[in-house]
Parts: structure tokens; C-alpha cells; sequence
């Protein structure tokens, strides 16, 4: 199974590599699958055979032990002065566990949690101990960071996405944000202040992490989920975080900051941050809103997904894993502030908790549970092929009949098969949950589609009154004078553009049913009274969209 001619060429480069001779027969089936399952597992073996395949053998069998493995590197980075030896010690050090959790994850089969875990602990301890050799050296420079009390000041290392929840892939890059508590200054004769510093720690890190050498690289490091993006500074102090989230954090971002974790440095101040930064990623009250920002970035998702053609993207495509966590991650924005227990960093942990809460039904839970590890497995299939960053499908019948077998499947049919049950099962629970209820009412007669020119503005005031009347709308003309008095007041022309967008969403539903209703003139006097009382406050906008009663 899954003996392709480059399962074949494999094999035939591990008996060609003569150190290996004495492991051949004595491992034989063994390597034979490691041959079926990853290029990269081959080629690093034949480029260290003397050291590498001697101690894979051993370690993996045995989980990984993180206190050990970080002592082992802090004691090797020790005794490194010079930069370069230091990346190179780095990557090889990198190398050896990914070959190892490649082979535990697709030749030893040891399961989609062990995986994630232990390859999240190794970045982690990859991450914390660059830092801090970086951090030795640049101290020797300028001194210590401190602040105006003389305190020392540590650098943080957040851990975003996949990292941060602690469920990185075999292959991915690593989403970093570097902070620091206060401002102040280095004690060294050649002072600068801390922004500076770990400005400049933190583009050393970068480069011990992401700089390609001829030994590959340690991680590929994706800044941009930091404050202003790739216009912002690299580091910042824990109050420009916080005035940042406060003043013009966005949607997207409070999505970023539920698996935000610190992976390095001071870890305790790391989650001081977070904690402080808690009021920006949950709300206080039942926030409708979050599925709004959910859906535009779903929507922007699918047009990539067009444009590039990534239906068989397991990731973006339709029933991959991101709506899984689209699904999760809604119920976590609207329901996180009032229930602490949705507040979890990882998917499968938030997803127990919408069960326990009774969120989603505990048979739609299981579902979603087995598709995404199913879906996350076969992701690390496609990248421990080659150690590439990719959720494409391949297209050529060598690469899908081996990434089937390290599914251990009998063939890419029967693989595929299952798949498209999976993709199903969560194309449907993602419709049910992220729906957009106001295309649902406007769809409807006499919904909001029907009084969008009405609210808008786009026709005369008696082609309205003639509109209303023709509906069957109660006291039509003094409905007709009093949303034009509505649009045209100053607090409706002073909202901000999420505002406006919201009342325009809202205002057309709210007079189909006036008109469905048949509200009287008193009841409408009422009704846009209170639109006008709450328009500072349009999340009541989107709770009422999203709970339509009928």
C-alpha cells in the first residue's frame, strides 16, 4: 500500500547511503514505511546517517519529555558565543524533533493530540531558549531593560493561532506578537530605551527563527497579527497594547487574541497582559455582532478561495477545518463574556465546553470533534510528505496514494470518501450556526429587502406613502414623515460607519414589520423613538437581526 515509484526511490537512497547498511535488514519494514510516508524523513536520514536514524530509533518510543529535551538545548546554546553556530545548532536541533514527530505522527500512527502537544511544547522551549541567548548577548551591549523604579523588564513572546492554542501543525509558520510590561531605559553605557531594545531583541529572534541557511530554518515567523500590522512597531509596552485594543482593535483581532498564549519569556506577565486584555476579546453582554465579523471574514475567505481555486483546500475550502473553527470560535465571541468557560485556547477544549453548556447538541459536538481531527490528520499526512506549509489536496496519483496509506487507508478513493462525508457534515453545522438571518428575513415578503429605497431615501416621500399604502400599511403617511425625520436627524448623520452600517441593515427589516404587523401610528412613534434612544449602541441592531422573532 502506497508503494509508489517514489516510495521506491526512497528506498533505494537508503541502501545507496552506506553508514546505513547495518540498519537496512534490521529495520526493514520500518523504513519501508518511513519511505511511503515523508520525503523529508528520508532525505534528513541520508544527510546525517552516522547520528540521526541511531537516535530516532531510540526516541521514538517514548514521549517527549519537555524538562529534559529544554535542558538539553539550554546546556548546547551555552556554550555557543558565535551567531552562526548558533543557528546552525538550532536548526539540527530542529530537524531531530521534526523527523521525530513526523515519524511518531504518520509511521508510529500515535494519534492527533500527542502530535500537537508535544510539537507545541517543543516551539515553545525552541522560542523561549533563542530568546534568551539573543537576550544574553544584547544585554552585554546595552545593559538591562528597566523601568522608571529601577525594575527589570522582561520581553514576552505571545504565541497566536494554532501556536497559541498549543495544536501547531507538523508544518506551519508561527504567529508571534513581542510586548513588553513598561518603558524605561537600559542600564549600560550605551543606554537605550526598552522599545528600542526589544525592538532589537526581537529582530534578532526573528532571524535565529526564520533566516534560511544551508541548514534550513527553525520556524518561518508571520508578524502581522501585531498592533497595526506590518506598519507597527515590533514591540510594545503593555499600555500602548492596551490603548491600541481599546481604541482601534478590531473584529478580526479580538477573533486573533481567544488562542493568544505567551510561549516565551515571562510567561506570568504574559497572561497579566492577556487577563487585561480580556474586556476586548469578550464582551460583557451577548454579542450578535462577533457572527457579523465572522461572516465578512468567511466571505473574504470564499473569494480567495474562487479566485485562487482552493476548493480542495482542506483549510479554506467549503467544510474545512476554518469553519470548524469559525462554528467554535462564534459561539466563544457572542457567549465568552458571560460564560467563563468558553474562554478555552484550544478547539477541542472549547468545543467540550459548548456540550457541557449545551451550546450545540452533544451529538453535533462529536461529529464536529471526529472531522476535525480527521481533517487535521490528514493535513500533517500532506505536509510530513515534504515538511511544506500546505492543506492542498495533491492532484498527482504518486503523492495520493501515499498520503493514503499514511492515513492508512486502502486507497485515495476510499480516503476521498470519507472525506467528503466529513467536509458534509461540517458544511452543514457551519450553515446553521454562521447564517446569515438578515438575507433569511429580506428574503422573505414583505421583509427588509422590500424597504431599503424607503429607508435609504432613493424615492420621493409620496412614491413612499404610495409603496406603504399598497402593502397594506397602517397610517402609511405618518410612517413615511417620521423615518424621514429619523434619517435626517443629527445623531443618525453622526454615527461612525459600523454604526451606519448596522442602522441600514437594521431599518428596513424594522418596517416590514411595522407594515406586517400592522402597527399604528402611536406604536411607530415608539418604535423609532427607541432606534433613536440605542443608536450609540447598534449591537442592539445585530441582536435583534439575529433573533428575528416570527
Amino acid at each position: 500500500m502506497g508503494w509508489t515509484a517514489t516510495a521506491q526511490r526512497n528506498w533505494s537512497r537508503l541502501n545507496e547511503t552506506t553508514e546505513l547498511a547495518g540498519f537496512i535488514g534490521q529495520h526493514n519494514a520500518v523504513l519501508k514505511r518511513v519511505c511511503v510516508v515523508s520525503d523529508y524523513l528520508v532525505e534528513s536520514i541520508c544527510r546525517f546517517p552516522q547520528t540521526l536514524l541511531p537516535w530516532l530509533l531510540v526516541a521514538v518510543e517514548a514521549p517527549l519529555d519537555i524538562a529534559q529535551t529544554r535542558q538539553q538545548l539550554r546546556t548546547q546554546l551555552e556554550a555557543i558565543a558565535d551567531e552562526e553556530v548558533m543557528l546552525t545548532a538550532l536548526r539540527y536541533f530542529r530537524r531531530q524533533h521534526q523527523c521525530r514527530l513526523i515519524w511518531r505522527d504518520l509511521v508510529a500512527r500515535i494519534g492527533y493530540w500527542e502530535t500537537v502537544s508535544e510539537l507545541s511544547g517543543l516551539s515553545d522551549l525552541l522560542i523561549d531558549e533563542a530568546l534568551r541567548w539573543c537576550q544574553t548577548r544584547l544585554i552585554e551591549q546595552y545593559g538591562t531593560p528597566r523601568n522608571a523604579a529601577g525594575e527589570t523588564q522582561p520581553m514576552i513572546v505571545l504565541g497566536m493561532g494554532k501556536l497559541g492554542a498549543s495544536e501547531l501543525n507538523v508544518s506551519s509558520d508561527i504567529d508571534l506578537i513581542f510586548t513588553f510590561p513598561e518603558s524605561g531605559e537600559t542600564d549600560g553605557s550605551r543606554c537605550l530605551d526598552n522599545q528600542a531594545f526589544f525592538i532589537r531583541l526581537g529582530q534578532k529572534l526573528i532571524n535565529a527563527l526564520d533566516k534560511t541557511t544551508a541548514d534550513g530554518f527553525v520556524f518561518r515567523v508571520d508578524m502581522r497579527l501585531r498592533p497595526y500590522g506590518t506598519a507597527g512597531a515590533l514591540a510594545l509596552s503593555f499600555a500602548a497594547m492596551e490603548e491600541y485594543c481599546e481604541d482601534q482593535g478590531r473584529d478580526w483581532e479580538r477573533y486573533a487574541f481567544i488562542k493568544a498564549r505567551p510561549v516565551a519569556g515571562d510567561l506570568v506577565a504574559g497572561e497579566e497582559l492577556l487577563s487585561r486584555l480580556n474586556a476586548f476579546v469578550y464582551r460583557k453582554y451577548i454579542d450578535f455582532s462577533a457572527i457579523e465579523a465572522l461572516r465578512s471574514m468567511k466571505e473574504m475567505i470564499e473569494r480567495e478561495v474562487l479566485r485562487k481555486g482552493l476548493d480542495n483546500n482542506i483549510k479554506l475550502g467549503a467544510g474545512g477545518i476554518r469553519e470548524i473553527e469559525f462554528i467554535v470560535q462564534a459561539f466563544q465571541l457572542v457567549r465568552g463574556g458571560r460564560e467563563p468557560t468558553l474562554r478555552e485556547r484550544g478547539l477541542l477544549k472549547a468545543l467540550d465546553a459548548l456540550a457541557v453548556l449545551a451550546l450545540l447538541p452533544a451529538d453535533v459536538v462529536a461529529s464536529l470533534r471526529h472531522a476535525y481531527i480527521f481533517l487535521r490528520n490528514l493535513e500533517h499526512a500532506i505536509q510530513g510528505l515534504g515538511d511544506r506549509q500546505t492543506q492542498t489536496l495533491p492532484d498527482d496519483p504518486d503523492s495520493c496514494e501515499r498520503v493514503a496509506a499514511a492515513m492508512n487507508y486502502p486507497s485515495w478513493a476510499a480516503l476521498m470518501d470519507d472525506l467528503r462525508r466529513e467536509r458534509a457534515v461540517v458544511s452543514e453545522q457551519f450553515s446553521r450556526v454562521i447564517v446569515d438571518r438578515r438575507k433569511t428575513v429580506g428574503a422573505e415578503k414583505g421583509g427588509g429587502a422590500d424597504w431599503v429605497p424607503i429607508w435609504r431615501g432613493d424615492c420621493a416621500l409620496a412614491d413612499a406613502v404610495k409603496m406603504l399604502t399598497e402593502h397594506d400599511c397602517t397610517d402609511a403617511g405618518a410612517l413615511a414623515e417620521n423615518l424621514l425625520q429619523l434619517r435626517g436627524s443629527s445623531k443618525v448623520q453622526h454615527l461612525q460607519a459600523q454604526g451606519r452600517v448596522r442602522l441600514d441593515q437594521f431599518m428596513p427589516v424594522l418596517i416590514g414589520e411595522i407594515v406586517r404587523q400592522q402597527v399604528v401610528e402611536a406604536g411607530q412613534k415608539r418604535l423609532l423613538d427607541f432606534v433613536e434612544t440605542v443608536l450609540r449602541r447598534t449591537a442592539y441592531f445585530i441582536l435583534l437581526l439575529e433573533n428575528p422573532v416570527r
